[in-house]
C-alpha cells in the first residue's frame, strides 16, 4: 500500500461545465477502488460563469496521515478562458488543458460543450490510469444517478472520445 500513489487533483474552469460532477465522480472512483478520498469545490462566482476550482484528494492512507495538500499532482484546466494555472511545486505534475488537448474543439465539433468534463476525464485516464476503465463506468453512473440514466450511452462515448485525444 506504501507504494500506490497519492493523487492531489485540481479541476478549474468556468461555472457551468461540470466541475463538482466531474470532482464528485472522481471521488466515487476513488472510494471504490479503496481509497479514502475528499473532494472541495469553491465556486463562489460560478453562477455567472465565473471560476470555478476542484479540488479532489485520493490516498490508500487514511486522511487522519495526509500531509498539508498545497498542491496538485494533476491539473485538469477546462477552459481557456479561465486563466488559473499556478505554477506546479511538484515537478512531475501532470498538467492537461482543453485547449492544447483537442477537447474543447471536439466538444464544440459534437455540439457536446456540456460534456468537455467527460472528454478531458477520458484524455486524463489515457495519460495516468487512476482507476480501471469498469470503475469510471460504475462510478458515472452513480454520479448521474436514477433519473439520468438515459444519458449514459452518451456520457460513456465522450469519455471514449477523449481517451482516443491522447
Amino acid at each position: 500500500m506504501e507504494n500506490q500513489p497519492h493523487y492531489r487533483i485540481w479541476i478549474s474552469g468556468k461555472g457551468g461545465q461540470g466541475i463538482s460532477f466531474l470532482g464528485d465522480l472522481l471521488i466515487h472512483a476513488f472510494i471504490a477502488e479503496k481509497k479514502h478520498a475528499r473532494l472541495e469545490v469553491s465556486s463562489e462566482w460560478a453562477i455567472r460563469g465565473g471560476l470555478v476550482i476542484a479540488r479532489v484528494f485520493a490516498d490508500p492512507a487514511p486522511e487522519a496521515t495526509w500531509a498539508a495538500p498545497e498542491n496538485f499532482n494533476i491539473l485538469l484546466s477546462l477552459d481557456p478562458g479561465a486563466k488559473w494555472i499556478p505554477e506546479a511545486r511538484d515537478t512531475e505534475a501532470l498538467i492537461l488543458n482543453s485547449w492544447d488537448s483537442g477537447a474543447y474543439a471536439l466538444a464544440h465539433q459534437h455540439k457536446a460543450q456540456q460534456m468537455l468534463n467527460l472528454l478531458m476525464l477520458g484524455y486524463l485516464l489515457s495519460k495516468c490510469p487512476l482507476f480501471s476503465e469498469d470503475t469510471a463506468a460504475w462510478a458515472l453512473k452513480q454520479s448521474l444517478g436514477p433519473t439520468r440514466l438515459k444519458a449514459m450511452p452518451l456520457n460513456l462515448e465522450m469519455l471514449e472520445f477523449g481517451a482516443q485525444l491522447a
